[in-house]
């Protein structure tokens, strides 16, 4: 008995340290604009890959909500789009690859995307 309530408490403080981070979007203003893009797939994160990267007005950006875009676009690069899009006011962190840190990009939230 000692040791079930020993293995509950250590589950429960393991899932409770488990929580994802969540930070609050901070859109530049408050203007929505529509542009012109181009959009990468460059793999899946869970095998080393970089998730989607987005040229827009000839800056390399990343969707903060990537899971967004439409899974048509996976297996697809330099795919031209209309995207409807706010800046981030600070750049986002993202992982792929073997990298062992973390880098930072300029961010965007997606508001829609279709190719063009």
């Amino acid at each position: 008995m000692k040791y079930l309530f020993s293995t509950i408490i250590i589950g429960i403080l393991f899932i409770s340290s488990c929580k994802k981070e969540t930070s609050e979007i901070k859109a530049i203003d408050t203007s929505i604009q529509t542009a012109n893009a181009t959009i990468d797939w460059m793999g899946h994160y869970a095998t080393d890959g970089c998730g989607y990267f987005i040229t827009v007005h000839s800056n390399e950006v990343k969707a903060i909500n990537e899971d967004f875009i439409d899974s048509t676009f996976i297996g697809s690069s330099k795919v031209p789009v209309e995207i409807t899009f706010q800046y981030l006011l600070d750049p986002i962190k993202y992982d792929c690859g073997d990298n062992p840190h973390s880098s930072k990009i300029n961010g965007v939230l997606i508001h829609a995307i279709k190719k063009r």
